[in-house]
């Protein structure tokens, strides 16, 4: 066998070694540090160079956490200074950072479970060893002393602080082997009882520890627990502990004395050696052996008192080096028995009497006791000496000091009595002390407490003093009892609790009690005492006990009276019942099953108590505001009661209140009140309720739906979802100011539903709200009203008349469906449902041409969802709302024209219209909404205005767009916005774009070009993921703008040499060449707009009318359309700069209107030219005073000459601008039409191009009669153009010599031309069409030149 196992270890040892070379040869290396990985993660084996300096070992290596440092990994690193284990190290093997002689620190993570031998050998420079918590270090198990750190550094750090008092967590179960070796700062330690094992020389060599007490939790004191702690002066080892392993307290040589406890059955190899201080110890008599050496060194011990016998002694097993043990030890005799010279004393309070005990044996080495009373209050004991403080009943009490003997005496104490806890049988419940009977002594006067075990005294149990009804006894205790004081805590008195307590005279109600059973006071001094009947009523300390069945009608209850008891007009004849103000209780069942058919509540009444009314024939009852709670079950089975109003006190209605009683209205004021469950269960004629709705929700909804008629509600709580759903018998619902929202079907289905009051604050109408109300015919929506969700009205097949307010944004699909409104044709106009300004729903008989009515304001839901042959819309621009899904796969809708004040393009607005190929986004457009033209595949071009500030989720996701421009106003675009547009090419975003979505421009397969303002911040996941033909990527901003970019993944295409980053100039301000003018319609002129500086990078603005009705603008050049004002604006595209231009648009001139009218002209920068001012129409005038406005930065006024149609004089400024010319006529009133003034301007050499107005307007027009004529003034304009078309010549003229020149140009002669003047075709060239062009312009054919 021995031959056997030696080749077994043999073989076991051979393949240990052959696993630990495959663990070495398999080592793979990262950094600095060789490792393997296992299943539980990375083991550091050790290192490529040896380290120096601070070590941080990584949390990680090799894509696996590390767990393990194993055995001599930095063995012998002895440049290490410091070393951090990472978090998720759970071993140290043997001798891991052995021989690190200059390492000074070392942090320890908590995970750490074991640290095997010798893992901090010789690291004599250790001061300092970091730990996260005590907690963790307890759970260490250190293999050895070596393995521990503190060996060397002496000094434990958490959180940067040293250790020196250790608290360790209630929790803890055990300290680990060796967990304080040699911490030498340590001053104190507290152990909790958690703790159930102390390792191996856990606290040894701990020089500064003074103190320490061994929780009873701990049973057995392992080797070397306390050795060498020389400080340690006292130790408490607790009753428990069965074995004290060896040298635990080897060298404690402060320790002077020590009891080892009862149940120690050994004591270990020098346990005690060496503790030079300790003079006395006492042995336990359960103490089998004494190891070697146990108290060898001890010179001090003078006194071992052992606590067996001779014999006994004789027996323990007592090692060798224990000599001191004989030549000091003393046998106890034990006492033997105790005894009082009296069993029982009667005192009366206040008198004393002596006890006299005697101890047996009377050599016994202990005779002393200890005295105590089991109730100083009632009887106190001072060496025998025995005083009685109140009457009752206690225990004298007196102990050996072995504890192993007593003596017992009864004392009863005679007089007042306040019953104690061992006098009652009680039970604790729902935090409440009840009594159930008593047992205690005769007295004339009982007092019972307010608490019992710490709880308050709330309930007397049926019987609990009084009249058993098994037995039918008064209790003997109490007999000769006479007054009872109740607790102030008392709240019930059970049935007959005193019955029969024949001398009981005075008994105190405490203004808690809310219920007296039946005949508590029966057969008692008070129940026989006539003194206390009045009027047929019996009352005991101002509560009203019970009626006598004599009385009848009208009962009176008497002044002062405090309260009415239980039951009390219960059997008695009594219909109609006063109370005095007085009254502040009535107690539970106070009215039940009575006659009772009216009550007056008092105004001071707080509270109607549990039942009060319940069984009775109450008709009417009016609650006064005092009122704060209404009791359980307060009102159940009233069934005559037929109306309830609730005041505002009442802030508690508890369950059953109502229960099975006859009303038909019930009102609640408190939208707080707290009701309790089925408060109006069974009231099935409850037909009418005002109430707030958030005491509605707590309303058995049985009684909602088959009960009530009439709802009134009071509170501004929002209306939930379902609220009233299938209430089959409403008929009517008010609700009153506040309420902003009814929530999803919250009156759907009662179809009983007539006549509906909504308040003026409501905003939204969820969905199907009022579905299948099939009653209601008329319906007003208040004015304030914002949404009205799907299907609101569906199946209300009576409805014939609503009212929808202007402030209504949104109404959802179907919301009028089978109603009569939607079912009537005659409702329908050519295939289209109007209601008021609102468009409905369309049908398929629409036209495919659709123009939508003008003045229409609001368009619901999916209102042309699903049309096929609509080909054409035109929305009005008197809509403002367009309803998400308005035109939702229409797949023919080829164009479609939008109101130029909608707000918006809301959701799938048009979504799956396939055809679209032209829609105009007006400036008016805050938002483009989620899918609003998803799957519009024939969207070639799109033009955003920046007024958008947001574009949805799938905007124009799989849309045709070519080249896309988004506008900096856009902050955020959202996800998927631009996904799958597979023909886009080219994308220009302006600055102020902050945020670009997850899969934004995701599969723009033939996307090349792309511009990126430096203002974004985030880029989405994959934002131009599947972008594969994206090469010229422009950002403009810096490297470092674009590495602070938020990168979602996926974006691999943005790599650092694909990006050209541009530095972008920015545009500093815009202006226009004037900012008022005035148009008559039809009329045309061009703005001009200069961006500075001259240089930006990007001049290019977008042009908006404020209302295109008025005058459109389209590159500047604006057309009146129709009389009145409207302002036109440019902004640059970074949406940083703008101008404005206010333009008055006139009604234009009829035929035989007189008209001053200011020609247009042309010329060029430098140049004068000549405006004629004419007159047509001419009425006749004697005087004509004119104004002409123009811009003196552009050209300035030469010369004015007087016309032909006029011989008098002309009195003009030529410096003043406006302009102000007046004509004399001389004599008589001139009558004919022609040239009443010309004007010379002489244009700036830096002037612009551009139209530049000539502004005129009548000041004074009168006759020779002074009578005041009219004209209408016509203006004119001056158009710059550096380049006139057809000035072949240059000379600011267009005349044939120009068609010479040019002819001669073609011919071959050496002649200059204006090669741009030259071009009159326009089409960029100068070619012998030009030629032609000029050709027929001289000869009179109707050609343009320049275009």
């Amino acid at each position: 066998m021995k031959r056997t196992f030696k080749m077994m270890v043999s073989v076991a040892t051979v393949l240990m070694c052959m696993f630990a070379f495959v663990s070495v040869s398999s080592a793979e290396t990262e950094g600095n540090f060789t490792y393997v990985i296992s299943s539980e993660g990375a083991t550091i084996t050790g290192y490529v160079e040896k380290p120096t300096g601070e070590l941080v070992i990584p949390d990680t290596i090799g894509g696996y956490p590390v767990t393990v440092i194993s055995g001599r990994a930095f063995e012998n690193c002895t440049g290490l200074t410091s070393v951090t284990i990472p978090e998720g190290v759970t071993s140290i093997g043997d001798n891991a950072f052995s021989g690190c002689s200059n390492l000074t620190s070392v942090t320890i993570p908590k995970h750490v479970t074991s640290i095997e031998k010798s893992a901090f050998y010789n690291c004599r420079s250790l001061t300092e060893v970091n730990a996260e918590s005590i907690e963790a270090w307890c759970g260490i198990r250190f293999a050895n002393f070596y393995a521990n750190p503190l060996y060397y550094a002496q000094k434990l750090f958490i959180d940067g602080e040293e250790v020196t008092d250790v608290t360790i967590p209630e929790g803890v179960a055990s300290i680990g082997d060796h967990a304080f070796f040699k911490c030498g700062g340590l001053k104190s330690v507290t152990i909790p009882a958690s703790i159930k094992s102390i390792g191996k020389y856990a606290f040894s060599g701990c020089a500064g520890l003074t103190d320490v007490t061994i929780p009873g939790s701990v049973t057995n004191i392992c080797d070397g627990v306390f050795s060498k702690c020389s400080g340690l002066t006292g130790v408490t080892i607790p009753e428990g502990v069965t074995d004290i392993g060896s040298y635990t307290f080897d060298e404690c040589r402060n320790i002077t004395s020590l009891t080892i406890p009862e149940g120690v059955k050994r004591i270990g190899d020098g346990a005690f050696y060496d503790c030079i201080a300790l003079s006395s110890i006492e042995l336990p008599s359960s103490l089998e052996k004494i190891g070697d050496r146990a108290f060898s060194g001890c010179t001090s011990l003078g006194s071992v008192i052992y606590k067996g016998s001779d014999d006994e002694w004789e027996r323990i097993q007592i090692g060798n080096g224990n000599e001191c043990l004989n030549v000091y030890v003393s046998k106890i005799i034990r006492v033997t028995g105790i005894a009082f010279d009296k069993n029982t004393i009667t005192l009366d309070a206040g008198n004393s009497a002596v006890l006299t005990v005697t101890v047996t044996p009377d050599t016994a080495s202990d005779k002393s006791v200890t005295w105590e009373s089991s109730d100083e209050a009632v009887v106190s004991v001072d060496g025998g000496i025995v005083t009685a403080n109140a009457s009752g009943v206690a225990e004298i009490i007196a102990v050996t000091n072995d504890g192993a003997y007593s003596a017992k005496c009864k004392v009863v104490v005679r007089g007042k009595h306040t019953a104690s806890e061992s006098d009652l049988e009680y039970e604790i419940k729902n935090g409440s002390a009840i009594i159930i009977s008593y047992f205690g002594q005769d007295s004339r006067e009982l007092e019972i407490p307010d608490t019992l075990d710490g709880y308050p005294v709330t309930i007397i149990g049926d019987n609990a003093f009084g009249e058993d009804d098994e037995h039918a006894y008064p209790k003997d205790s109490l007999v000769s009892v006479k007054k009872i004081i109740l607790p102030q805590t008392l709240k019930e008195i059970g049935k007959k609790a005193f019955s029969r307590c024949e001398n009981l005279s005075e008994i105190n109600i405490p203004e808690s009690l809310e219920y007296i059973g039946q005949k508590a006071f029966y057969e008692t001094a008070l129940y026989e005492n006539d003194e206390l009947w009045e009027n047929g009523g019996f009352y005991v300390d101002n509560i009203l006990i019970k009626v006598s069945a004599r009385s009848e009608g009208c009962f009176y209850v008497r002044e002062g009276t405090r309260g009415v008891a239980s039951n009390a007009f219960t059997g008695s004849g009594v219909t109609e019942v006063v109370l005095p103000d007085s009254i502040y209780n009535l107690y539970s069942y106070a009215f039940d099953d009575s006659d009772v058919t009216a009550v007056n509540i008092p105004s001071g009444m707080k509270t109607i108590n549990d039942y009060a009314f319940a069984n009775s024939k109450i008709t009417s009852i009016s609650i006064p505001d005092s009122v704060e709670s209404i009791g359980r079950g307060a009102f159940y089975e009233c069934a005559n009661l037929m109306e309830i109003s609730v005041p505002n006190s009442i802030t508690g209605i508890r369950s059953y209140a109502f229960t099975e009683s006859g009303l038909t209205y019930a009102g609640i004021e408190n939208e707080n009140v707290i009701l309790g469950e089925d408060v109006f269960l069974g009231c099935n004629n409850l037909e009418n309720i005002t109430m707030p709705l958030a005491v509605i929700k707590k309303i058995d909804k049985n009684v909602l739906r088959n009960s009530v008629k009439c709802i009134t509600l009071t509170s501004d709580d929002p209306i939930d979802d379902y609220m009233f759903y299938n209430c089959h018998n409403l008929q009517e619902i008010y609700i009153l100011d506040g309420v902003t929202s009814i929530g999803n079907y919250a009156f759907s289905g009662c179809e009983n539903l007539r006549s509906v009051n909504l308040p003026g604050e409501l905003i939204n109408i969820g969905y199907r709200a009022f579905a299948d109300c099939t009653k209601i015919r008329k319906i007003n929506l208040p004015n304030g009203l914002v949404s009205i969700s799907d299907e609101v009205f569906s199946g209300c097949t009576d409805l014939t008349e609503i009212m929808i307010p202007n402030s209504v944004e949104r109404i959802g699909y179907g919301a009028l469906y089978n109603t009569e409104i939607y079912n009537n044709s005659g409702n329908w106009e050519n295939g289209v449902l109007y209601v008021g300004n609102i468009l409905i729903e369309a049908s398929s008989n629409v036209n495919n041409a659709y123009i939508i009515d003008n003045g229409t304001r609001l368009i619901a839901n999916r209102a042309f969802a699903n049309i096929e042959k609509l080909n054409y819309v035109t929305i009005p621009d008197s809509v403002t709302d367009i309803g998400y899904g308005a035109f939702y796969n229409c797949i023919n809708l080829r164009r479609a024209v939008v109101s130029a004040n909608a707000k918006g393009i809301g959701h799938e607005v048009f979504s799956g219209c396939t055809s679209l190929g032209t829609v105009n986004i007006p400036y008016s457009v805050k938002y483009i909404g989620s899918h609003a033209f998803s799957g519009c595949t024939d969207l070639l071009e799109i033009v955003i205005p920046d007024s958008v500030t947001e574009i949805g989720a799938y905007a124009f996701s799989e849309c045709g767009l070519g080249v896309l421009k988004i506008p900096g106003s856009v902050i955020n675009i959202e996800d998927s916005a631009f996904e799958n547009c597979c023909d886009l090419t080219k994308i220009i975003m302006y600055n102020g774009i902050k945020n670009i979505g997850n899969f934004v421009f995701f599969n723009c397969a033939n996307l090349s070009e792309v511009s990126i303002p430096g203002s974004i911040i985030k880029m989405g996941n994959r934002a131009f993921d599947v972008c594969d033909k994206l090469n010229n990527i422009v950002f403009y901003g810096t490297v470092t703008k674009w590495n602070k970019i938020d990168m979602g993944y996926g974006n691999d295409i943005f790599s650092s040499d694909s990006i050209t980053y541009a530095v972008s100039i920015p545009v500093a301000g815009i202006t226009f060449n004037q900012n008022k003018l005035t148009l008559n319609t039809g009329e045309t002129l061009a703005l001009v707009a200069v961006v500075t500086p001259d240089n930006a990078t990007d001049k290019s603005m977008a042009w908006r009318s404020s209302n295109e009705a008025v005058a459109t603008v389209n590159g500047g050049v604006i057309t009146a359309k129709a009389p009145g004002k409207a302002e036109i604006t440019a902004v640059t595209n970074d949406g940083a700069y703008s101008a404005k231009c206010i333009v008055t648009v006139k009604e234009a001139i009829d035929e035989d209107t007189p008209i001053i009218k200011a020609e247009s002209a042309k010329g060029k920068a430098g140049q004068t030219v000549d405006v004629k001012i004419m007159v047509k129409n001419n009425p006749g005038a004697a005087l004509m005073s004119f104004e002409l406005n123009y811009d003196k930065n552009a050209m300035t006024l030469k010369n004015a000459t007087l016309g032909e149609i006029f011989t008098g004089d002309l009195d003009c400024n030529l410096n003043r601008v406006p302009f102000v010319f007046t004509v004399y006529a001389g004599q008589g009133n001139k009558t004919n039409d022609g040239l009443l003034v010309t004007l010379t301007f002489e244009i700036a050499e830096d002037c612009a191009e551009g139209e530049y107005a000539l502004e005129i307007s009548a000041i004074d027009c009168l006759n020779l009669d002074e009578e005041a004529v009219n004209y209408v003034p016509v203006n004119g304009k001056i158009t710059v153009n550096n380049v006139i078309p057809g000035d072949v010549t240059g000379d600011g003229e267009v005349t044939r010599s120009d068609l010479l020149r040019l002819a001669k140009y073609f011919s071959g002669f050496e002649v200059e031309i204006d090669s741009a003047a030259a071009d009159v075709t326009g089409d960029g060239e100068v070619t012998r069409s030009d030629l032609l062009r000029l050709a027929k312009y001289f000869s009179g054919f109707d050609v343009k030149l320049g275009q």
